[in-house]
């Protein structure tokens, strides 16, 4: 899957399969970036406090994993399968 997986106009999660990353976008400061596996494990966290930050894939398995992205109004989170 590619596009943009999540938009409620200020907060944005978007999978670029072929460069294994995930671009989050916001109109506010992003305070985390939270990546899953589907047993709850995280696998990455990251703090980024910009408007737009970029987490790589490319380390991990493949496999379904979920983005948790934190704004200071708002959270986004998506599903996505990287294979």
């Amino acid at each position: 899957v590619e596009g943009v997986l999540a938009d409620n106009n200020d907060l944005s999660i978007t999978y670029n399969a072929g460069l294994q990353e995930i671009k989050v976008s916001s109109t506010q400061e992003i305070t985390a970036i939270v990546v899953c596996n589907l047993n709850g494990v995280v696998v990455e966290m990251s703090l980024p406090m910009t408007t737009e930050a970029v987490v790589s894939l490319a380390d991990y398995a493949s496999g379904m994993y979920v983005i948790k992205a934190v704004t200071a109004t708002s959270t986004q989170t998506q599903k996505i399968i990287k294979r």
